[in-house]
């Protein structure tokens, strides 16, 4: 029987909603990220409400029993990179869990550990490009902000066309780096890779997004949301906007 982690590993997308919020007399937006599902893999039974805490819980639990069990197998075999590989999506997939219940801090010690782990999977591996967006992925959670972008640029390099490289290294150029010019330009990039219609769609709306956090808004006020009450002529930035993963596990590109 699969392990609980398990269930969380291959073809894995983390969705963020993005909010622009205006502060009045300020210059630019911020830019709020908030992970909320995992999409393309299947998912626990929802607790009920009243039992959400103790679920979490238990989850956790179950889930550092499987890291521990994985540490020692990647311990046992070193040269083995896809037992690294397997800890470093468990690890990875636990501190998704910490980031969405709000522990800030066990998540980025998790993310750490799990980028870690995608190291040493790298070391014996360098070009597997999947597990390297993984890893710049959790060194972003973590707060390693140099080695994510060296290690999106390394996938980048590899695979110029990578769709979940390109998509996610546009995320922390707007978040990381606050250049959301920058990261229209790897947006447009992952656009001409001609993804499916979903990412397609959403890739659009993110450069919409870029443009208009790009372009002074009149009278020196930043750009403002569709309906939050901006002055007439505000460029608005699309609403709704679901942008894509922030994770590139076992995505397998054309």
């Amino acid at each position: 029987m699969a392990s609980a982690s398990a269930q969380f590993k291959k073809q894995r997308r983390i969705y963020a909603i993005v909010a622009l919020l205006v502060i009045a007399g300020l210059m630019g937006s911020t830019i709020i990220y908030s992970l909320t599902t995992l999409r393309g893999a299947p998912t626990p039974s929802p607790a009920p409400a009243q039992n959400d805490n103790a679920y979490r819980e238990n989850l956790i639990q179950t889930w550092q029993a499987d890291i521990k069990t994985l540490e020692e197998k990647a311990t046992a075999d070193p040269k083995n990179a896809a037992a690294w590989l397997e800890l470093a999506n468990s690890r990875y997939n636990l501190g998704s869990l910490y980031r969405t219940s709000g522990d800030k801090e066990a998540s980025r010690d998790t993310f750490r550990q799990a980028y870690e782990s995608y190291q040493k999977s790298l070391a014996l591996k360098p070009d597997d490009v999947n597990a390297r967006v993984d890893g710049a992925t959790a060194a972003f959670y973590a707060d390693l902000l140099d080695d994510a972008e060296k290690n999106f640029k390394l996938a980048i390099e590899k695979d110029p066309r990578h769709l979940n490289a390109l998509y996610n290294y546009g995320i922390f150029l707007i978040q990381g780096r606050k250049d959301p010019a920058a990261a229209k330009v790897y947006w447009q990039k992952a656009l001409d890779t001609n993804p499916p219609e979903q990412e397609k769609e959403s890739l659009k709306q993110m450069i919409q997004m870029a443009d208009a956090m790009s372009q002074p808004a009149p009278n020196g006020q930043s750009p403002a949301p569709s309906g939050s009450g901006a002055a007439p002529g505000a460029p608005a930035a699309p609403g709704g906007l679901e942008t894509p993963d922030l994770s590139g596990v076992g995505k397998q590109q054309p």
